[in-house]
């Protein structure tokens, strides 16, 4: 289970109806204002929140041949990559963003999920202090270390974060279905049952609770 720390940017201008194709074809040329610039990162936000990561590393490719050290843009692309699995390129770019900017949140947190995603656990919780230190209520570097203590079989510490990620959001997503799931190994089966159901009162059809409150239910059978 990765979570991904995605920044939706509000502020810039509204989309317009034309929509890029994967391969990112749009015309670049010396006219390109910051505005247009803005738009194409507000672009690339959107196609991430529907889940069209390809789409999204579109926009941000022609944004970074105009701006190469454009920090949004990298950790777009950054968080996109991670989505869709590549670890090592994530970490490439959150590696080229703290180059530029040591204490973006984003990439810390990003570069946090790639390690612990391949298996890094001790690098990524460094990376996920880094965060904290910054921000202690930082709920993405929250989830990111009650995710890896998870992974590392601690599962009353990856507790402990997501219950301080649910004082501070009681409906976040990663942080139910992260302690649901430690419950779940805790052999807390009924508690952890109750946390993969709040999850299925937002979203009905989320897969990771679906199976979490499953395989929960299933070994409460056998106990």
């Amino acid at each position: 289970m990765v979570v991904v720390a995605i920044f939706l940017l509000l502020f810039f201008v509204v989309i317009s109806d034309t929509i890029l194709s994967s391969n990112a074809t749009e015309q670049i040329n010396s006219n390109t204002t910051t505005a247009n610039i803005n738009d194409l990162i507000t672009k690339g936000y959107i196609s991430i929140s529907t889940g069209n990561f390809s789409q999204a590393i579109g926009y941000f490719d022609i944004v970074l041949k105009l701006q190469p050290n454009n920090s949004i843009a990298l950790n777009g692309k950054d968080a996109s990559l991670l989505e869709i699995g590549n670890y090592s390129q994530a970490i490439s770019y959150s590696d080229k963003i703290l180059a530029i900017a040591p204490n973006y949140i984003g990439a810390l947190n990003n570069k946090g999920l790639a390690l612990a995603a391949l298996g890094n656990y001790s690098q990524a919780i460094g990376y996920f202090d880094k965060a904290l230190v910054i921000n202690s209520d930082d709920t993405d570097a929250l989830n990111g270390k009650g995710y890896t203590f998870l992974n590392l079989g601690n599962y009353s510490k990856s507790v402990v974060y997501s219950d301080k990620v649910l004082k501070l959001e009681p409906n976040n997503i990663p942080a139910l279905i992260n302690k649901g799931t430690a419950l779940s190994n805790l052999r807390n089966y009924l508690e952890a049952i109750g946390y993969f159901d709040k999850v299925l009162k937002i979203q009905p059809n989320n897969v990771k609770a679906l199976n979490g409150k499953n395989t929960a239910l299933e070994k409460l059978e056998k106990k």
